[in-house]
């Protein structure tokens, strides 16, 4: 599922764990308020995604969290006190306190900004798919290819794995590069490529690019702790290793 999709999902199941305990005790006067609750829950925890996606650029952890908790607490706040003049009978029944006071609210949205903060915090955990690469022992597997057949010009050519620098995906489009910077079309796509490649020697960096251990000549620290890969030859884009991929990639590449 694409992480947007799971986003989505998120954002629909997460507000009815607010929900579960007003149902179990009853404590609704008509399921229109529920409803409503419900929404009000979507739209909180869906203000904190949108605050965290803009402070993602923030370095400093401890300012990034107190940042979106600040701005998030101010955002969430707005929303109570346009409640509280418009609609006080539902903001009670939003906040759960018995007597609505501003001092009410705004212990509440601190505490509910700080809930919600947290939830945050734990998405990527959910919608992260783990990257891992497994290295069979074995590398002699008459499975992977030890040529790859491409047509140039007319011509049926047959090429060496070890003579493959990377391969790319450009426009929908599967390139070989060898080393002698060379570049052919592959008719296949990288996920079917990736099976028929021996991983000791070939490492799928992200969802464009495939690269051999041999045309690595060095690797860079990027931002949030990811790695930036450069090559010879060099590519057309930048190779990027996500933070996730970069333990198992240094331990493949330094073997």
């Amino acid at each position: 599922m694409h992480n947007s999709k799971r986003y989505i999902l998120i954002t629909l199941l997460v507000p009815l764990l607010g929900i579960v305990p007003r149902v179990i005790k009853n404590n609704f006067p008509a399921l229109s308020y529920l409803l409503l609750y419900y929404l009000y829950i979507c739209a909180a925890f869906s203000m904190f995604l949108v605050i965290a996606q803009f402070t993602k650029r923030i370095k400093n952890p401890v300012s990034k969290l107190i940042i979106g908790y600040i701005a998030g607490a101010a955002l969430l706040y707005s929303v109570h006190i346009l409640f509280f003049y418009a609609t006080p009978g539902l903001l009670t029944f939003f906040l759960n306190v018995k007597n609505l006071s501003f001092g009410a609210v705004i212990g509440v949205t601190l505490f509910r900004s700080l809930l919600l903060l947290v939830l945050t915090l734990a998405v990527p955990l959910l919608i992260k798919k783990k990257e891992t690469v497994n290295i069979p022992k074995d590398t002699n597997n008459a499975n992977y290819f030890s040529r790859v057949s491409v047509t140039f010009q007319d011509k049926t050519m047959l090429i060496n794995v070890s003579e493959i620098a990377f391969f790319y995906l450009e426009n929908g489009i599967l390139y070989i590069c060898l080393f002698t910077g060379n570049r052919y079309i592959l008719n296949m796509s990288l996920e079917q490529l990736e099976k028929k490649l021996n991983p000791q020697q070939f490492f799928r960096a992200n969802r464009q690019f495939i690269i051999s251990a041999g045309a690595i000549t060095a690797v860079k620290n990027a931002e949030n702790r990811k790695l930036f890969v450069i090559t010879n030859p060099e590519t057309h884009g930048h190779i990027i290793i996500s933070k996730a991929k970069a333990s198992v990639f240094l331990k493949w590449w330094k073997k």
